[in-house]
């Protein structure tokens, strides 16, 4: 079994996380989190059973015949522009069918978008008219789907009107 005081220090680190994410940036936050994941990671082989967080403490629950799966995007910068450099803004539709596509094949529980729906824009209908288009394709890959707001996601809007727009609470 996981040893007590490294499970101390993972809530410890869950408990500054809450108090300091007003504070942070996201991407400063991803970064904390993605640290912590790999602490739960390491942990999980020595717990001898699954956990997760949820409110600064630590779950433990049994082995379950179905196994929980999660879909991931990120980053898609859906722009209807020219491709400039490394980034194929109209390829972001294609990419996303066939990321649908495997999370369907692999029965995805849910798919979380990790940010940047859209890449960065000058007005709120330019912002609204590319965000509809990619959330349109978004919204088919699942029925349960979650949003992480990004930065080019607030570029012109609130994050309360951002997820408004993609009918999120």
């Amino acid at each position: 079994m996981a040893s007590q005081a490294a499970l101390s220090q993972l809530d410890e680190a869950m408990r500054i996380t809450k108090r300091l994410e007003s504070r942070l940036a996201t991407d400063q936050l991803v970064v904390l989190c993605q640290s912590m994941l790999t602490n739960v990671w390491k942990l999980r082989g020595k717990a001898g059973r699954r956990f997760v967080l949820k409110d600064s403490s630590l779950l433990f629950a049994a082995e379950h015949k179905d196994p929980l799966r999660v879909g991931l995007i990120i980053d898609l910068h859906y722009a209807d522009k020219p491709a400039a450099g490394t980034r194929h803004y109209r390829e972001s539709l294609s990419k996303l069918a066939e990321a649908a596509a495997q999370f369907e094949k692999d029965k995805e529980s849910f798919v979380v978008e990790l940010g940047d729906l859209i890449d960065a824009v000058d007005s709120v209908e330019t912002d609204q008219r590319y965000r509809k288009t990619i959330n349109r394709e978004f919204s088919a890959t699942s029925k349960d789907r979650h949003y992480v707001v990004g930065n080019h996601c607030v570029d012109t809007l609130t994050k309360a009107e951002f997820l408004d727009s993609v009918e999120q609470k």
